[in-house]
């Protein structure tokens, strides 16, 4: 598993398709990864950002913190 797995959504969600991002925000919801653009408010996906494991590690940990993914009910 690359280290993108932990913000990717796991369910369909509509992606950032803007040429250029200007900002991002943090966006706390219930979807798995956090980074959103600041214009259209859609999800970036990580790769495009090009961050580092360890930045993605602390956004997935700071998205569990505060209540991003819910758990699989069964």
């Amino acid at each position: 598993m690359d280290c993108y797995e932990k913000l990717r959504p796991f369910t369909e969600y509509e992606t950032c398709k803007c040429p250029a991002i200007h900002g991002l925000i943090l966006v706390f919801d219930f979807s798995p990864s956090p980074i959103s653009c600041s214009d259209c408010r859609k999800i970036v996906e990580p790769e495009r950002l090009g961050l580092t494991c360890e930045i993605v590690d602390s956004i997935a940990c700071w998205q569990a913190a505060f209540g991003g993914a819910l758990p699989a009910l069964a």
